[in-house]
Formats: C-alpha cells, structure tokens, sequence
C-alpha cells in the first residue's frame, strides 16, 4: 500500500498581492492618525489615501532649470523650497495608473504656498501603492519635450521604495522617509524627527493617546534596522517620558473627579 504525499501549494502572486497590499494599508491607516512629526503632516483620506504635506523651507534664491528627461522635478525659477536632491532624482513614471478625480480639498492643497503635498495611495484596483504630487505643479514639474497636453503630469512619482515595494516588503514609512528626504534641503538625519513642543498645546488626555500611538510606530522604525536608529531612539525615550509623566497626571485627575461631591439635582 503506497501512500501519496500531498502536493505543497503554492499561492498564486495575485493572493500574494493581495495580503502585501493590504498590510501597507494596515501600515497606512496607523500612520494617518499619528500627530507631531516636526518635517511633515499625515491626513487619511479613506481606507486607501493617505495625505502627506511636507513643510516648505521659504525662498533660497533663484535657481536654474536642470536637464531632465521627459517629466521631473526641476530647479524652480523662483524659488520652491524643494531640495535639490528632489529636483534632481525624484521623477515621475513615463507611465502608470492616472491620477484620482481631483476634489474640492486638491484646489485647496495647490493654493497652499507653505507645503507641498503627496498622495500615498494603494488602491485594490491595481494591487500595489503609488505616489502621485499633489500641489506646486507649475514649480516643480517641468516639461523637456514638445507637448500640447500635460496629461503626464498626473502619472505617480518614480521613487525607488515604490519600485522595491514586492521584492523588499517596503512599508509606508519607507516610502515617507524617501520623499522627506529628498524634499529637504539640507536632508534630516532622522526624517520622523519629532516636534515635542507640539505636544505642549494638547490636552492632557489626546496627549496620553498621540504619544502612546507614535510610540508604537517608531518602535517598529527603530527595529527595521534604519540608519538613524539612534535618532529615533532618542525621540522615543522622550516621548516615554512624556506619555507616562502625563498619565500620571490623567489618573490623578479621574480619581479627583471621581472623590468630588455630586451635586445634589434636588436642590
């Protein structure tokens, strides 16, 4: 009697899309709640879309336009903000998904001068994330070849984490650190650098939440082996700090209110 051995299965690479994606989402969504990163804001916008508006750096003088091809980000002829590094590296895709419908918030994102905003979306439809930008078109984006139509302008950034995203299992925060490293001028050390102060305007109770939450996210950045570890390590510490000082003070205050006489409704 011979016994036959079941034939291992091997997932299909649409499944394999299918989770990797909807991990990033998972990463996505967590990092759209988080509050006080000292180079950049996050805003969700749905299960898919999370908004990313980098701080501005004000007018460093007048810069000449850099030889490019076809789409990329280009040396303003007035001054962007935008690093040089951007202007040289971060490109747009020759082709890819178009961008999304665009909203009465998009018009309002292009008229904001003090930061520039990207849309980081991984839409099901296509099985893997994009990178598109959001706003300072006309500074940014320059057109090298004769064209009547800038439909190109709206294809996703070409950006190394987002071409490694299947073979490395690329995370949102690489995808942000990549785009706030390439906008600053000078590059931070640590792009999640945090803005402590910000969190000096919060109430007691949202600072117990927000701090706990970043907390949660820069343990996971400090673990994947990045180069500013140390950095990270240190705004870690603080926020600690921080979050249990603050705790403290929350418990005192729920025990106080709870030992407070109740006002009598009969008098």
């Amino acid at each position: 009697m011979s016994y036959e051995y079941p034939q291992p299965t091997i997932p299909h690479p649409q499944v394999g899309n299918t989770k990797m994606l909807s991990d990033f989402l998972g990463d996505l969504f967590t990092m759209g709640c988080l509050k006080g990163f000292r180079f950049f804001e996050l805003y969700l916008r749905g299960r898919e879309e999370l908004l990313l508006q980098v701080y501005r750096q004000g007018d460093r003088g007048a810069k000449k336009p850099a030889p490019s091809k076809a789409f990329q980000i280009a040396k303003a002829q007035k001054s962007s903000g935008i690093s040089h590094r951007t202007q040289k590296q971060m490109k747009l895709m020759p082709s890819g998904p178009m961008l999304p419908a665009t909203t009465p918030l998009d018009h309002d994102l292009q008229r904001d001068q003090t930061r520039t905003a990207f849309l980081i979306a991984g839409y099901a439809r296509y099985k893997r994330p994009y990178v598109w930008l959001r706003s300072n078109h006309k500074e940014l984006l320059k057109l090298e070849i004769d064209s009547t139509s800038n439909k190109d302008a709206d294809n996703p950034l070409k950006l190394d984490s987002i071409a490694q995203w299947k073979a490395n299992e690329v995370k949102v925060w690489d995808v942000i650190a990549e785009i706030v490293t390439l906008t600053q001028d000078p590059a931070p050390i640590n792009p999640f650098a945090i803005n402590h102060d910000f969190f000096d305007s919060l109430p007691v109770e949202e600072c117990v939440f927000a701090t706990g939450a970043l907390i949660s996210v820069l343990q996971k950045i400090y673990l994947s082996n990045v180069p500013y570890a140390d950095q990270v390590m240190s705004d870690i510490q603080q926020l600690h700090q921080r979050h249990f000082t603050d705790f403290g003070e929350l418990v005192e205050l729920q025990l106080m209110q709870k030992q407070a006489p109740k006002p009598n409704r009969f008098n």
